[in-house]
């Protein structure tokens, strides 16, 4: 996984197979999986996992209480609907640098993504809330606690990702500190953000798959190739992280 990583050198990105822990010392608000379409989808409220409950072509039932009855859905599908709505107009609060940094990182890997061919991948972004300066403090202090020492990656690993390989020679740590804003109504957000599931090929499967969801799924889609990806993914990322006033 890719995350941001600030350090004495200057910010960058690197992959890490803790962008977002499993809640070591506690749950984060919510998790959201961001593609720039309609694929986006909220993961987790707090602490809370949003099963995923899909329509298929053979629930033809769910399809027509869709088209007609939305009261008629079952209920999981009625929640799992809504994280992905939420997800889709969610705007995230970032002070101006925090944003430049954060933009500028992913325009350069992103633009190594799109150079090998690779397409599909996310942008997870866990978020925590806290009321008090004094709350947010303690609260980036006990995830920075669960911090790993330095980078350990595979031989085989690095070879693959030159992003991998600079982080291990500069042996940073696998987690970065969250992005930090005080909001207009008076809380603190804190961001954990990373790219993820970035190992996907433009494959022949998948070039079938975008003539099928091309001419039936919700626009915009996410299967497309890796050019067409990495400029829908960036387009939706300057729109969607607002520097706070």
């Amino acid at each position: 996984r890719f995350h941001a990583e600030q350090a004495a050198a200057g910010s960058s990105v690197m992959p890490s197979s803790s962008t977002v822990s499993s809640a070591v010392v506690r749950p984060f608000d919510e998790v959201y999986d961001i593609k720039g379409s309609a694929d986006d989808k909220l993961l987790y409220e707090r602490g809370r996992r949003i099963a995923e409950s899909h329509k298929r072509c053979y629930r033809v039932g769910w399809m027509i209480c869709e088209a007609t009855y939305r009261c008629m859905i079952p209920p999981t599908r009625q929640c799992y609907l809504a994280g992905k709505y939420r997800a889709r107009v969610m705007q995230f609060y970032v002070e101006k640098e925090d944003r430049d940094m954060l933009l500028r990182t992913m325009e350069r890997d992103v633009a190594w993504l799109e150079q090998h061919g690779l397409m599909d991948y996310s942008l997870v972004v866990a978020r925590s809330f806290a009321h008090s300066r004094e709350e947010a403090v303690s609260c980036v202090d006990a995830d920075m606690a669960t911090t790993t020492a330095a980078a350990a990656f595979t031989d085989d690993y690095k070879r693959f990702s030159p992003l991998a390989a600079a982080a291990s020679e500069r042996n940073l740590g696998t987690r970065a500190p969250p992005l930090v804003c005080h909001t207009s109504e008076g809380r603190y957000e804190m961001c954990h953000v990373g790219l993820i599931d970035y190992l996907q090929k433009w494959t022949f499967h998948k070039q079938v798959a975008h003539l099928i969801k091309a001419s039936v799924a919700p626009r915009p889609i996410s299967t497309i190739p890796p050019r067409a990806y990495a400029r829908q993914f960036l387009n939706d990322m300057h729109s969607r992280w607002t520097i706070i006033e």
